[in-house]
């Protein structure tokens, strides 16, 4: 090896290995000294017969020393080598030569810091400090070499920096190799390099900044930017995305160093390319959302992707231009139904303006979309609704169901209804300015309002048609006609439009109770069945997806203040999806959420800036109920075994509530389980009976008794329930429990479509309900009917049908307590009916809606006076002020 020297091991004195290492680097190395050649021969001699000699062995030649190979055909190692080999460097002499060896210091840019530590050196001021000095300072000028794996006795070597051109070390041959997979598109194994490189050359960090390995910076951003354009050649939009913007954020700390020869042009261009990249990812994206009609996706792209990453793309001002006049052009129509008086198609078109942009445009000329927006939607209010089953629709059960009672509570208005329940219910009304009983409660006088308040839905009403409505309701001929009324009226009589009295054969406990009806009149000779007169809200349009129902009556121009005219529900297949389209602003008020949910929204900060929490002052109460011309439940042994089968709190904690404090700190849980169905604040609950305890050892040989009994072995049953998705989830796992106790129930499927119809043999149903005046709504719930009549009476137990008419005929609160506690204390004992549990439910209402109920017992309840401010969606919920 030339100009190189081995270090001795005896290692001689410093000055000594310095001039010799000096002289041996200079030169070349000395080339063996040949064999010794033979002496000459003697004079000559007289010929003499020659005697031949023995051959002697020809002398051994020095092996011929291998030339060191040439930068030019030197290999980058493969991966394996370079990842699981042992580390190496390639040191390039002036003739281009490569000395293989371990890893050298300093590094990187070996030749630059030692020509930096040699002109940094600082020099002596005595001759001692001189000599000293200029001995460490011939030690700059060498560079140490270890040969790695050679059978020499001295492997180190030391190398003149006059013949030092430069050092690839380890860490570029990695490099060179990340070069070599990309352009072979071999981007994973790249990636892969890409670590391990940073792992051996860890990142130092200067200031705020840190600093990689010379080079590593270039490859990673050409490596970040091919990944990008090959997903985008595989149209893999939205990953070539998530590549340009990790890039984005590499590129706004550029390398320090200066450039490879290969990469010098890649500096130039990655602009450039960038920016193209960017746009060929993003436009496919948003055209396919705009094709979707998805504007929100589509600016979602433009506003969150492609201008993040280069503010200014034309692509994103070519999209953002369109989106604009679309808005623009819907803003002009708004205007102008605003003019002709048609106020629902002015409100339509500007919130189909917000939908393609909601803000505003910076274009001289342009309309305010704010300005509009908030005249059109303020004037024609419409409040949007997501649920899972669309008010109205079918639900799969003969009974009503949620959606059932929000599609009656917005179409009818009653003359009484429930404002508050604290353990008992209180009443308000719409259409009376005062009632008043007089002679003991006999006779009650009511004087109606001279006209409707203007905030009021539906028609005025006056005497005439109320009388008209409680007088068939009492006539014993009348299809209308009511036992329980008429148990009660003994007479009507009008004293002018606006007053009217009912005298009672028998004071009732609760007139107002009574009285909880609308309105109605006979239809007209071509049509069946009755009008509604006391109206609300009226079905305006329908179809696959959504229900629309608007004002009976339309508020007049020229008011101060305006409130909902419209309600729009939008069905969604499950509450998740119902919960992501409230977030991005597809629809305003929740009715219904599950329990599971509702603690995001009382802790999140940023969803408490949008919405309100409104509890519902009345929980709904799950129960099965028994089919009381069911043959098979007809047997109390099967009803028994029924209810001890089903572990409800488990039940409870883990399928509706999926709140384990349900059993751990039942307190804190929003249900629990009950014995009644109706609350457990309820005048009517005993306190003193306790839940029926799980116990499936009981309930198997209750089912074998009862099997026994009915032949040999228990029929399989059928159990009706909505479509509601958390009464669905509760009653299969029901039906899981009294599986294993040997008892088959069927759980009848969904239903399809709005005429889908309901099995007429079930023997079981589940039910949710909410029942605030017991007093005269268990016997409807227990015959399974609208009104109580004594017919309906016969299928059930005689002591049963004397307790409900000893409740009818009770003559005063107290006594109606009485029997009350006595039936729950029955039906617990005698199991007629299953009650499961009961739920404290809320409603998500948003911050720009006001007028509604802290505590409603239902969606709609005062829905007439409500206002919404106008406020154009958000596509995103709004940053929390703490930060």
């Amino acid at each position: 090896m030339n100009d190189m020297k081995p270090i001795l091991a005896s290692r001689r004195s410093v000055t000594v290995g310095l001039v010799v290492t000096a002289l041996i680097c200079a030169v070349l190395l000395v080339v063996p000294v040949p064999a010794q050649q033979a002496p000459k021969p003697p004079a000559a001699q007289p010929k003499q017969p020659a005697k031949p000699e023995p051959a002697k062995p020809e002398p051994a030649q020095p092996p011929a020393e291998k030339p060191l190979p040439k930068i030019e055909d030197m290999k980058v190692p493969d991966v394996a080598t370079l990842l699981q080999g042992k580390p190496l460097c390639w040191v390039v002499t002036v003739k281009d030569e490569v000395i293989v060896s371990e890893p050298v210091s300093p590094r990187p840019f070996t030749r630059d810091a030692m020509e930096k530590a040699i002109a940094d050196w600082p020099k002596g001021k005595s001759p001692k400090e001189r000599r000293d000095k200029q001995l460490e300072f011939q030690r700059l000028h060498f560079l140490t070499i270890v040969l790695p794996e050679t059978k020499a006795d001295e492997p180190e070597y030391q190398l003149n920096i006059r013949f030092l051109t430069n050092v690839v070390h380890h860490e570029d041959l990695m490099l060179r190799r990340i070069d070599l997979l990309m352009d072979e598109s071999k981007f994973r194994t790249a990636f892969e390099m890409l670590l391990a490189l940073e792992r051996v050359a860890a990142p130092k960090r200067v200031g705020n900044k840190e600093r990689f390995w010379p080079g590593y910076v270039d490859r990673r951003n050409r490596l970040m930017l091919l990944e990008a354009e090959s997903k985008i050649k595989r149209k893999r939009y939205q990953s070539a995305i998530a590549y340009l913007d990790d890039l984005k954020t590499l590129m706004a700390d550029p390398p320090s160093e200066s450039a490879d020869e290969r990469y010098v042009e890649f500096r130039r261009t990655l602009s450039e390319r960038f920016s193209k990249a960017a746009g060929d990812a993003a436009e496919p994206l948003i055209a396919s959302a705009v094709d979707a009609q998805d504007y929100r996706q589509a600016r979602f792209f433009i506003q969150k992707r492609l201008q993040p990453l280069v503010p200014t793309h034309p692509v994103a001002a070519k999209w953002q231009k369109m989106l604009e006049g679309k808005q623009q052009g819907l803003l002009k129509q708004s205007v102008a139904a605003t003019a002709a008086g048609q106020h629902g198609q002015a409100a339509s078109f500007a919130k189909q303006a917000t939908r393609f942009w909601p803000d505003e445009v910076k274009t001289a000329g342009s309309m305010s979309v704010r300005a509009i927006y908030a005249a059109a939607t303020g004037r024609f209010q419409t409040l949007t609704v997501g649920v899972v089953n669309l008010a109205g629709s079918a639900s799969g059960c003969p009974f009503p169901t949620e959606s059932d009672r929000r599609h009656h509570e917005l179409l009818t208005q009653l003359l009484f209804q429930v404002d508050r329940f604290e353990n008992i219910p209180y009443y308000r009304t719409d259409y009376f300015e005062q009632y008043e009983p007089t002679d003991l409660g006999r006779q009650v006088e009511f004087t109606l309002r001279p006209r409707p308040a203007s905030w009021q839905a539906g028609p005025g009403l006056t005497s005439d048609p109320i009388v008209s409505m409680l007088s068939a309701r009492i006539d014993p001929k009348d299809p209308r006609y009511d036992e329980r009324l008429a148990m009660f009226v003994d007479g009507l009589s009008i004293r002018s439009p606006q007053e009217f009295v009912i005298r009672f054969a028998r004071v009732p406990v609760s007139p107002e109770a009574l009285l909880r009806v609308p309105v109605v009149a006979p239809a007209p000779a071509d049509q069946d069945g009755e009008r509604v007169l006391s109206k609300r809200f009226r079905v305006h349009d329908r179809g696959k997806g959504y229900a629309v129902y608007r004002r009976e009556i339309p508020e007049p121009d020229g008011l101060r203040e305006y409130h909902v005219a419209e309600v729009r529900e939008l069905k969604y297949d499950s509450y998740l999806k119902a919960l992501q389209g409230l977030v991005r602003g597809e629809f305003e008020v929740l009715p219904r959420m599950p329990a599971w949910h509702v603690r995001t929204f009382e802790t999140n900060e940023r969803l408490q800036q949008q919405f309100h929490v409104v509890p519902y002052d009345v929980p709904t109460t799950h129960v099965i109920q028994f089919n009381p011309r069911s043959k098979s439940l007809r047997n109390s042994e099967l009803r028994r075994a029924l209810a001890f089968a089903v572990d409800r709190p488990k039940v409870l904690s883990e399928t509706v509530l999926q709140d384990p404090r349900v059993i751990s700190d039942p307190d804190q849980a929003r249900g629990r389980v009950v014995t009644a169905p109706f609350p457990n604040r309820s005048y009517a609950y005993s306190q003193q009976l306790e839940p029926r305890q799980h116990d499936a050892i009981l309930a198997i040989s209750l089912a074998t008794v009862a099997a026994n009994r009915l032949g040999g072995r228990v029929p399989s049953l059928k159990m009706i329930c909505s479509s509601e998705p958390i009464a669905r989830a509760a009653a299969a796992r029901l039906v899981t429990a009294w599986k294993r106790v040997g008892i088959t129930v069927q759980l009848a499927d969904s239903p399809v479509g709005d005429d889908a119809d309901v099995p007429a043999d079930w023997d079981l149903a589940y039910r949710t309900l909410h029942m605030t005046e017991p007093i005269v709504e268990l016997w409807p719930f227990l015959t399974m009917r609208s009104a109580a009549r004594v017919a309906d009476l016969m299928h059930l137990p005689d002591w049963l049908r004397q307790e409900l008419i000893d409740l009818d005929r009770a003559e005063n609160f107290q006594a109606a307590v009485t029997v009350l506690h006595r039936l729950h204390r029955h039906i617990q004992e005698q199991v007629l009916l299953l009650p499961l549990w009961e739920i404290d439910e809320v409603m998500i209402v948003p911050r720009n809606i006001r007028g509604f109920s802290l505590t409603p017992l239902s969606p709609y309840q005062g829905l007439e006076r409500w206002t919404i401010q106008s406020r154009i969606p958000l596509d995103s919920l709004p940053t929390s002020r703490s930060q």
